[in-house]
């Protein structure tokens, strides 16, 4: 059994190592190019605005869940609000330019546009409720009349080479003590929770839907690859609005991202981001069937197959590569800081 746990949790590791290690590369690119007077003018301010911006920001890029933490900390670092940043790691893993083709290529034209329609709807509606349940005091920002900082002033290689190694070894090393336990976590959920248990849930009910948020919150399922698991469940009689349940509570959490979202932003926002992420799910979900319904049309979906292009040993690699920068966040952060006061 403890080998088994093991096996998974390298299986998971190898998953989303791709993606994390190209996170906190395009995190670093942030730290890089977007100053903290974009960051502030955009997702900076207390307001309903930058949860607006966050969310359509976060629509088209093609991040999942776990690439989408390493950028959310660089926009939060660099001065992003409580509320955008939640907005922003709902709306940006939940759906993407690549998701959207698959979604177009297996599933019927309103899933197509109320995938999009419904991760921007649950993304604002999380936010205005951080916005509304954990005020932030944020302060307006004034840098329209400031000149140039210090950092824009300097040349775009420099910026480069230091955003990036700000993002994995120093934004990693913040972060690897909650990734570490998060993929624990994960492991364990993945051995416990069988292969083919969406396959059994029975359509069109609140067990249905229970079930459904039970799995897709701790697990992690990929945006672009979930979509033809929603298409095959479909097929089978699964509902279309608990299939774009699925789409969306599963991309957008697993106990990874959880873990890491709250040392970002705290036991409360966590509360409020699952929450108002599995409500307006269910909202949408409802609405979704309704419109199936009202509409006479048959969800019938077109079968294909949508892979994760990364071949084995590019997972493997960046999955060493990872654990390697998780070994040293930890030994930088935890055991570093231990011995120091075990000397003194």
């Amino acid at each position: 059994m403890f080998l088994d746990i093991l096996f998974e949790i390298w299986k998971f590791t190898k998953e989303i190592s791709v993606y994390l290690i190209g996170g906190f590369f395009l995190a670093g690119i942030v730290r890089a190019f977007f100053t903290e007077r974009t960051v502030s003018k955009l997702l900076g301010a207390g307001g309903f605005r930058s949860v607006l911006n966050a969310s359509l920001i976060g629509i088209p890029l093609p991040l999942c869940s776990c690439s989408v933490l390493p950028t959310a900390a660089a926009l939060r670092s660099g001065g992003a609000s409580r509320a955008a940043t939640s907005s922003f790691l709902i709306s940006t893993p939940e759906t993407g330019a690549d998701s959207i083709a698959v979604s177009y290529a297996m599933l019927d034209p309103l899933m197509t546009v109320a995938r999009p329609v419904a991760a921007l709807f649950a993304s604002v509606v999380t936010g205005a409720a951080e916005l509304v349940f954990n005020p932030e005091k944020v302060a307006e920002p004034r840098l329209e009349n400031a000149g140039p900082s210090e950092h824009e002033n300097k040349p775009i290689n420099r910026r480069l080479k230091e955003g990036i190694h700000y993002s994995y070894f120093v934004l990693m090393a913040d972060l690897a003590w909650y990734l570490f336990w998060g993929l624990i976590m994960a492991g364990v959920v993945s051995y416990l929770v069988p292969q083919d248990l969406f396959a059994s849930i029975p359509g069109g009910n609140w067990t249905s839907a229970a079930m459904v948020i039970a799995i897709g919150v701790p697990l992690y399922i990929c945006a672009t690859s979930s979509t033809p698991l929603a298409a095959a469940l479909i097929a089978k009689g699964l509902s279309p609005g608990l299939a774009l349940l699925l789409l969306l509570v599963g991309p957008a959490t697993n106990m990874a991202s959880m873990t890491v979202i709250y040392r970002m932003l705290g036991f409360r926002s966590l509360v409020i981001y699952l929450t108002g992420i599995v409500l307006s799910a269910l909202a949408c979900c409802l609405a979704l069937d309704f419109l199936y319904a009202a509409l006479s049309l048959n969800p019938a979906a077109t079968m294909g197959k949508a892979t994760e292009a990364f071949p084995e040993w590019l997972e493997t690699v960046c999955a060493v590569a990872l654990c390697a920068l998780i070994a040293y966040g930890i030994q930088k952060e935890k055991i570093r800081p231990l011995l120091r006061r075990i000397t003194a």
